[in-house]
């Protein structure tokens, strides 16, 4: 493909994603194009951290997300998610890290700390449980979402790299704590709580699919309880292959837990107290084309079937 074609190809793609009735009304704004590119070079594999788009959306709009319907245990219907407003990130530019010295735009997702200035415009939220991730040593740093939850929630986040994690194997710390993970011995979080009372701590894996295995097989968290998760569409925008789309990124494993044991523990409606838990999640998944997040979700539809 030659360089015309390429542009041509980007033009269109950053068209539909600026919300463009005609391709003249893009072009008419041609001085963005050389950092609208980036969204589609991005989608194909490199960190959504470091990508732009120069929509000027305003208050944000989040895509469509599926949950269960209140005991039903199946895909119900979407719903609106409460995110605070991201427009105030657009049009930033990358700053360096003063950690590593690394050009990053938001946060440096290795050193695990945002860009100067950057938190102001990031929610950040108190959890009622707190969170645990484990996360292991070959997940790339560019490409969890674990980070999200330190990084909205960091009072109530401890984020450990295997093997050098927490020990739970007292009594005392397994009792309120739970490790969820689709395992044989594994209950509804529901559960948990009946037979124990409030959950006090999650403990999450971050890695891949293929890889979280061997994170089980730790022997600090081997006699944790485990929970599963009710049924949920993930919205993620690379898919692992041989995986269906209800295996989930970590952070939004981590919002489903969190509101699940919310919503068991109280009489009281979920009002979204939790939703900006995806507000980094959902911010980079706008900056994918939505003709590339078809076509992962189609090619993992074919994988599952």
């Amino acid at each position: 493909m030659d360089v015309a074609n390429v542009v041509h190809c980007c033009v269109v793609i950053s068209a539909k994603q600026c919300g463009c009735d005609s391709m003249a009304e893009f072009l008419a704004a041609f001085v963005r194009l050389p950092k609208l590119m980036l969204i589609s070079f991005a989608a194909e594999g490199q960190c959504i951290e470091d990508s732009r788009c120069q929509r000027d959306c305003g208050d944000f709009d989040c895509p469509v997300m599926t949950e269960d319907k209140p005991g039903e245990g199946v895909l119900g219907q979407p719903r609106e998610l409460k995110l605070s407003s991201v427009s105030a990130l657009d049009g930033l530019t990358k700053q360096t890290c003063p950690c590593c010295s690394r050009k990053r735009m938001f946060f440096c997702y290795d050193c695990r700390l945002y860009m100067c200035g950057i938190e102001k415009l990031a929610p950040v939220l108190k959890l009622p449980i707190s969170v645990d991730i484990i996360k292991h040593p070959r997940e790339k740093n560019g490409k969890s979402t674990a980070l999200h939850c330190l990084l909205i929630a960091p009072t109530s986040t401890r984020l450990f790299d295997a093997p050098n994690v927490c020990d739970y194997r007292s009594a005392e710390d397994r009792q309120n704590t739970a490790l969820v993970y689709p395992s044989k011995g594994a209950i509804s979080i529901e559960e948990f709580i009946s037979r124990n009372g409030p959950i006090e701590r999650f403990v999450f894996l971050d890695a891949t699919w293929f890889q979280v295995g061997g994170l089980r097989l730790l022997p600090q968290i081997e006699k944790l309880q485990t929970v599963v998760l009710k049924s949920y569409k993930t919205q993620y925008w690379r898919p692992q292959k041989g995986y269906s789309d209800e295996h989930l990124a970590t952070i939004e494993a981590i919002y489903y837990a969190i509101r699940e044991a919310f919503e068991a523990s109280t009489s009281q409606p979920y009002e979204g107290q939790f939703d900006d838990l995806l507000f980094w999640f959902f911010y980079f998944r706008s900056k994918v084309p939505e003709e590339v997040f078809e076509r992962n979700v189609n090619g993992r539809a074919r994988i599952s079937s």
